[in-house]
């Protein structure tokens, strides 16, 4: 078996970068968001739904030109999901920003019809004893129409 001894330096580099990590996860665990990852205070673990309570599930939705309502997945506009609820904050200020999603799902989808309008949709899923009642809710959280 053999040893190896770290320098001064390798030493002090270390003890360095773990202090700013740990540092760095304080503050993001007390005054940070989830936008700050790896360094957020990860509520989405924090919480859990109370046993009869609800669940709520974000999804676009969308009218064609052709009058169609589709449902449009993150995927198809270039984000993750959880991207798309951060950015829900943003979007409730600042409807605007739904056209960059139109935007960038045009740009994704070429060959399909172009949007119109862009809906956020929370579906309020209602829970007894812990399991989905198959009873729901559509809130519409927010809605961009195509000026």
């Amino acid at each position: 078996m053999s040893s190896t001894t770290l320098s001064r330096t390798g030493i002090v580099t270390r003890l360095t970068v773990s202090i700013l990590a740990l540092i760095m996860l304080l503050y993001g665990t007390f005054w940070g968001s989830d936008a700050d990852f790896p360094f957020g205070p990860f509520k989405m673990y924090a919480y859990r739904n109370a046993p009869d309570g609800t669940v709520n599930s974000l999804r676009l939705e969308a009218v064609t030109e052709e009058g169609e309502l589709i449902g449009v997945s993150a995927g198809a506009v270039g984000l993750r999901r959880a991207e798309l609820e951060g950015s829900m904050p943003r979007m409730e200020t600042e409807p605007a920003l739904m056209a960059e999603i139109v935007d960038r799902y045009a740009e994704n989808n070429p060959d399909k019809p172009e949007l119109v309008e862009l809906r956020v949709v929370v579906r309020i899923f209602q829970l007894e004893d812990g399991a989905k009642t198959g009873e729901y809710e559509d809130d519409i959280q927010v809605v961009w129409t195509q000026p």
